[in-house]
């Protein structure tokens, strides 16, 4: 049997805006006792990965002190996380990351009114003709700034930098230049946001001063960040708290590897718990990237356990 630990991803865009939520131990166990007899043990397991219920381990994100609170089942501390993990035949990592937020006045009132975290194709055609700001001097707000061209009555990027040099590609910084409607103002940033249930104003700190502006619209790219501190130790992170798995690992982190063989593409320091996603280090932060290695992952389940 092979099961994964996954999370609905948390999303703050136009077209949707969700609060994160936790899925309870208790009722991936409940369904699993009612179901597994009637459909077997491999179906049900299928249906739990498939809903996003099989875990031994939730957890919240506390919106005040943007800490994770770790909820495990049965009372188990950090160092219990890997056996239980094997107990329970978790096989599959797929947690994905959060969006870092801005940490100013009014930000997080806003959120899903006017401020949106990333941006979904929709968001761009319902701000046709709109005045629209987007956070980030990335490649990630590069691409955003390029598709709402195409509606938007005008794009501001704001970037923090003195230029977008040294955070973005090349062939994206000569789009934007050549593109008449963006207008890329660097050494700026957001000071304040304000409205009255809905963005209405925002303060910047520009390189001549504070400036107010009215604006209906802001979508932020100030990156995203894998929530793994609840993973136990013996699962290799990089730097920024990113899983490493296969070639990566062997690189990056080789004496963290317990084996001869080589970790199969997808496992991670610990054999037989595989990653699959955004909170792996290095992946392409793409739904249709984390799906398919979320199903090469599973092929490489088989693979291990076949070797047991």
């Amino acid at each position: 049997m092979a099961a994964a630990f996954c999370s609905r991803s948390v999303s703050f865009t136009r077209a949707s805006t969700v609060e994160g939520e936790t899925r309870c131990p208790a009722l991936a166990i409940q369904f699993a006792s009612i179901w597994w007899p009637r459909l077997g043990l491999e179906v049900v397991s299928l249906l739990l990965v498939a809903i996003g219920v099989y875990s031994v381990i939730a957890y919240t994100v506390s919106q005040q002190t943007h800490e994770i609170g770790i909820r495990m089942a049965l009372g188990a501390a950090r160092s219990d996380v890997l056996r239980i993990f094997v107990l329970m035949g978790l096989r599959l990592i797929a947690t994905g990351v959060a969006y870092c937020k801005l940490d100013i006045p009014g930000a997080e009132q806003l959120t899903g009114s006017g401020v949106y975290y990333g941006a979904a194709l929709a968001e761009a055609i319902s701000c046709a003709d709109e005045i629209v700001y987007i956070v980030g001097g990335a490649n990630s707000a590069g691409q955003a700034a390029m598709h709402f061209s195409r509606y938007a009555g005008k794009v501001h990027m704001l970037v923090r930098g003195d230029s977008l040099t040294r955070s973005m590609s090349k062939y994206l910084i000569d789009q934007i230049a050549a593109t008449p409607n963006i207008t890329v103002e660097t050494c700026t940033e957001i000071a304040s946001m304000s409205g009255n249930g809905h963005l209405e104003c925002l303060t910047l700190k520009t390189p001549t001063g504070e400036e107010r502006r009215q604006v209906t619209s802001v979508f932020i790219f100030i990156g995203a960040a894998p929530k793994t501190d609840w993973l136990p130790k013996d699962i290799a992170l990089d730097s920024k708290g990113f899983i490493l798995a296969g070639p990566d690992l062997k690189a990056q982190s080789p004496k963290s590897w317990p084996l001869d063989r080589d970790p199969y593409l997808l496992e991670t320091s610990v054999p037989g718990i595989f990653v699959a996603g955004d909170v792996r280090f290095n992946s392409v932060k793409r739904c249709a990237s984390a799906v398919g290695e979320g199903s090469i992952a599973i092929q490489f389940v088989h693979q291990y356990l076949a070797t047991l």
